[in-house]
């Protein structure tokens, strides 16, 4: 069986302090190609930064986003995932454990997945209807879904590729939120 993932570990100083960054590569669409996910975090005064990219094998940015933890929030999370430092948070964030850091997984993804607010955010800035996005979502026989925690535990982002945009897409967060 093809290898789908490789986790990199990446210790970065910057300005004398720890910054932690992990990457994976994962196999998204049906053509083989690869796609470099890239997580970091470093300490701030409140708590730590954290910032998530997704390149495309041409390095085009595919999805990006940044975010502030704080040390209470950070703390419980942790405790959770049964991680001892945010070194390690950070370093483990690929492990595909979930509602702990990220996972990776391909479903076929229903019309009942999708939630209307997302599609009619994410529809607007790609220019297009919610309806043509929600085809485009449907029209694969199995879809690549990744999730993710934001901030705190209940910040849950689930996204999902959608080849046809070459793009990835929030259609849902939370369980049971809409």
């Amino acid at each position: 069986m093809k290898k789908l993932c490789d986790t990199l570990l990446i210790p970065l100083l910057i300005i004398a302090q720890a910054t932690w960054a992990a990457a994976t590569l994962r196999e998204v669409d049906i053509d083989g190609t690869q796609m470099r996910f890239e997580y970091s975090q470093a300490p701030t005064q409140e708590g730590h930064r954290a910032s998530l990219l997704v390149k495309d094998a041409e390095q085009r940015e595919l999805w990006s986003h940044s975010w502030e933890v704080e040390k209470s929030d950070l703390i419980q999370m942790m405790d959770e995932a049964g991680r001892s430092s945010a070194e390690e948070w950070g370093r483990r964030f690929f492990d595909n454990k979930p509602f702990q850091h990220a996972t990776f997984e391909r479903r076929k993804l229903t019309t009942q997945d999708l939630a209307p607010r997302y599609l009619a955010f994410h529809a607007k800035s790609l220019k297009v209807s919610a309806a043509a996005l929600q085809a485009a979502i449907l029209e694969p026989k199995v879809n690549f879904t990744f999730t993710y925690l934001g901030a705190w535990r209940e910040e849950l982002y689930q996204m999902v590729y959608v080849p046809k945009y070459r793009r990835f897409v929030q259609f849902t967060g939370y369980p049971g939120e809409e």
